[in-house]
């Protein structure tokens, strides 16, 4: 394999990773799996994905996060201000 090969497979493997991990922290936001039961009266749900960048050693990454319909999840500090 080549550096820029194996540098190819390593930032996918970062992104499926991220990815992964924001989509089990929404679940864990939201209380429910994906296409499972939802709970009693829901007052928030999915809604698609976004596309971020993300910062890390090796630059910046672009990923496609989870997103929630009263969109509280994901939000930056800078979006709070």
């Amino acid at each position: 394999m080549s550096p820029e090969e194996l540098d190819a497979a390593v930032r996918r493997f970062k992104k499926a990773m991220v990815e992964r991990a924001l989509g089990g922290e929404l679940t864990h936001h939201l209380g429910d799996p994906p296409g499972g039961t939802k709970p009693e009266d829901p007052t928030n749900h999915r809604n698609g994905s976004g596309s971020k960048t993300v910062l890390t050693d090796d630059g910046p990454l672009g990923i496609d996060g989870p997103r929630d319909r009263e969109g509280l999840f994901r939000r930056t500090p800078r979006e709070d201000s």
